[in-house]
């Protein structure tokens, strides 16, 4: 039968047949109008609060609250950096995620001398802290500042709204980019548009924005399983004067080591969950970003939808995982009714 030619026409067409087709929004999303008649998803939304949206297959399936303000998010918007450094590569302004930033003229202490990129994204820096780069985690807001500054003002040497537009105009952003005092502002179905090049890693429609290579091999958690916590610094030495990107040094959680990577929670095993995964009823695919006030983007490259909300009701995260969790799971059950 293999040897059949008819065997590999008919191979080839059932392939074709179930594979499900990616839809990548224009200048608006387009509306899957199941959603609205959903009571499930309807009550998750009710619950989760705030503004979201859901997006199946690259269409709009649910939406509530006010998706077209632009507002902070937070911790939530530190992909953003990540996502530029990934430009930067692709265009040769960067070499490697382990380039110093001495290379591009930060002038770094001796003890700083060996921070990258790497270190930046994966809150490793040991800036402002008494640890080597690579040293100790800690999710260190002077750390981001440092990164953002190194982007904008030593790599694209350009004003961040100018990098940020040129950038994501691949993904035809509806209500665009706005930054003060470098904290980036934009909508929910703006933010949901990065989210979806994440899940496709890098494509958009046709065109591969970002190389995929840099997904695959950076799409995962960058600080070690059993990398220690920093230990406690009386003074932080922000010897830069570059301030915080809005919190302290070493704040808002321990939890890291095992599943944080390039400004993403990965649900992976941790130590702190005694080498349970950080989500233990939730699966391993599962990659998220989370910001102060409720803000939270949760994708998979495995999966054909993802949800972002801002302002949400999802517990006190950081400290306790476990309400958002169980709204999560509850998301995820809902998803089944559309596979």
């Amino acid at each position: 039968m293999k040897n059949n030619p008819k065997y590999y026409l008919l191979l080839l067409l059932v392939t074709l047949f179930s594979c499900k087709t990616v839809y990548y929004p224009q200048r608006s999303w387009e509306v899957d109008r199941r959603g609205a008649q959903d009571s499930m998803l309807i009550a998750l939304a009710n619950d989760i609060q705030g503004d979201g949206c859901i997006v199946k297959q690259g269409k709009i399936l649910l939406s509530w609250g006010k998706i077209d303000r632009p507002r902070d998010w937070a911790s939530a918007s530190k992909p953003i950096l990540s996502t530029l450094l990934f430009f930067a590569i692709d265009e040769g302004g960067v070499k490697s995620v382990n380039d110093r930033l001495t290379e591009y003229g930060i002038p770094l202490s001796e003890k700083d001398s060996d921070l990258s990129f790497l270190h930046l994204g994966a809150m490793t820096s040991g800036y402002t802290l008494n640890e080597l780069a690579g040293e100790a985690f800690a999710y260190n807001d002077y750390g981001i500042q440092l990164y953002q500054k190194a982007l904008f003002d030593y790599v694209y040497k350009k004003d961040p709204t100018m990098v940020t537009t040129s950038h994501f105009d691949a993904i035809s952003p509806e209500d665009g980019f706005l930054y003060y005092k470098r904290r980036v502002s934009l909508s929910v179905r703006d933010y949901a548009r990065i989210v979806w090049l994440w899940r496709n890693e890098g494509k958009w429609n046709d065109k591969q924005v970002i190389s995929r290579k840099l997904f695959a091999r950076y799409m995962r958690p960058q600080v070690p399983y059993d990398l220690p916590h920093a230990s406690p610094c009386e003074r932080i030495d922000d010897y830069l004067g570059i301030g915080s990107y809005g919190g302290g040094a070493d704040h808002f959680t321990q939890y890291g080591p095992g599943v944080y990577g390039f400004n993403w929670w990965f649900n992976k095993p941790t130590l702190l969950h005694k080498g349970e995964r950080l989500f233990p009823s939730l699966p391993d695919d599962l990659i998220m970003a989370v910001g102060v006030r409720g803000h939270l983007a949760l994708f998979s490259p495995k999966r054909d939808y993802i949800l972002v909300s801002s302002f949400g009701n999802w517990g006190a995260m950081g400290e306790d995982w476990s309400k958002a969790e169980t709204l999560i799971k509850r998301f995820l059950e809902c998803m089944k009714n559309y596979e």
